[in-house]
């Protein structure tokens, strides 16, 4: 069975160009002394790859027998391995792969290392225009939606709710049959199908947080990359 990937896209805005990015990155290689740095770099004419990491002092006190405190220090290492790709203008896309719970420290550290001329902010996907994309402009034929996850589902003056929806066909069948016509936001959907006849597996969330089989990384984050150009232009 074919492994899944996590990754994480978000937008990155700046006004250099990607070789002055890959210069930043370049001039900061990992050191001991410093604690962090960039390693594996890898640039292209519209992109690179490179892989962060960050040494973390930690402390871990433990009590002996006899009732003495004892202090340790050891040291662990955070990698984040990530590319960021041109799409237009000052518009990049910084995809990381197997995120942990936070990349906080990546896009700070980014940041700094340009002189603060780089920023960041979410991808807004819009999932159900980016599902008919894929099945009417990039060949995959949807054979089930597994899970959607809606919210601002209007409940009462008072109250709106989100939900939730496991399905053996067809979730999105599953929520109308639940709430009838009334509207509400898509944050999740995990959705199965063939892209040429290989087999694609995917969930994905609005913004931008999505789990994969490995395969179809690049056919994801490509069509992505259109999606996102279309409501720019």
């Amino acid at each position: 069975m074919e492994n899944l990937i996590r990754i994480k896209w978000n937008r990155l805005k700046s006004n250099l160009t990607l070789s002055e990015i890959a210069f930043h990155i370049k001039s900061n290689k990992y050191s001991e002394e410093f604690g962090y740095g960039y390693s594996d770099v890898d640039v292209s004419t519209d992109g690179l790859s490179a892989t962060y990491t960050e040494a973390k002092l930690n402390k871990q006190t433990s009590i002996d027998p006899l009732g003495n405190e004892n202090e340790q220090e050891f040291i662990t290492y955070e990698s984040i391995q990530f590319s960021i790709s041109k799409l237009i203008g000052r518009l990049y896309l910084l995809t990381v792969y197997n995120p942990s719970k936070s990349i906080k420290a990546l896009t700070e550290r980014l940041s700094a290392d340009s002189g603060y001329k780089i920023g960041f902010g979410i991808v807004d996907i819009k999932l159900s225009e980016y599902l008919d994309s894929l099945r009417e402009k990039y060949d995959l034929n949807l054979v089930s939606i597994k899970k959607v996850k809606v919210s601002n589902l209007i409940v009462n003056d008072n109250s709106k709710a989100t939900v939730e929806i496991t399905s053996k066909k067809n979730a999105f069948d599953d929520v109308k049959d639940l709430i009838g016509d009334k509207a509400y936001s898509l944050d999740k959907v995990k959705a199965t199908g063939y892209v040429l006849g290989n087999r694609c597996e995917f969930e994905m969330s609005k913004n931008g947080s999505v789990c994969v089989n490995e395969s179809m990384v690049k056919y994801l984050t490509e069509t992505i990359v259109y999606h996102i150009l279309d409501r720019e232009i």
